[in-house]
């Protein structure tokens, strides 16, 4: 009985541990490129079965029904049982609480993809053969983005635009003649 308990505290203290000290989700998710990776589905973070806190809770559980069916008589391979079944469930449970808590997250992340065809405002003029900036708001956000012509003519600030293309950093604009 005293290893399961063992395990059992064990593995509390480094679930208790990961949720006082740790963060959303255990696998790192910083991309720093310069072009889109919006593919699958929309989960805000990364969540997995592997996860730290979904391992030792399966690592406490399995040691809290391992103690207590030790405790009530069972001997340890009926013991070990109760545990990897208990163990199972406890981590069944704590991954759906961390996706519902992952789910609940607010994404700030607009997608290039979707920018295109987006109407905007050049912030930075744009000349010919030159990179300016423009103003576009989507999805309730107001972001700026650097831009280059597609047309031959300069743009002056206050001008309005629309994104024709979407390669990279820099998106390329055309002027929006329905705006006249």
């Amino acid at each position: 009985m005293v290893i399961f308990a063992a395990i059992a505290l064990g593995a509390f203290i480094v679930v208790a541990g990961a949720f006082l000290f740790g963060h959303d989700h255990d696998l790192g998710g910083d991309f720093d490129h310069d072009f889109s990776h919006d593919a699958g589905p929309d989960v805000h973070g990364i969540v997995g079965i592997f996860s730290t806190k979904v391992i030792f809770t399966f690592i406490m559980g399995f040691g809290a029904a391992g103690a207590i069916a030790n405790h009530y008589g069972c001997d340890y391979p009926i013991a070990s049982l109760v545990g990897i079944v208990a163990g199972i469930v406890l981590a069944t449970l704590m991954y759906g609480i961390i996706l519902l808590f992952t789910e609940q997250q607010s994404n700030s992340v607009i997608g290039v993809d979707s920018l295109l065809g987006c109407a905007g405002t050049v912030t930075v003029p744009i000349d010919k053969d030159a990179v300016g900036e423009i103003g576009v708001s989507i999805g309730g956000e107001y972001r700026t983005y650097a831009a280059r012509l597609q047309g031959s003519s300069a743009l002056p600030k206050g001008h309005a635009v629309r994104i024709v293309d979407v390669a990279g950093p820099v998106l390329t604009v055309d002027e929006d003649k329905g705006s006249k």
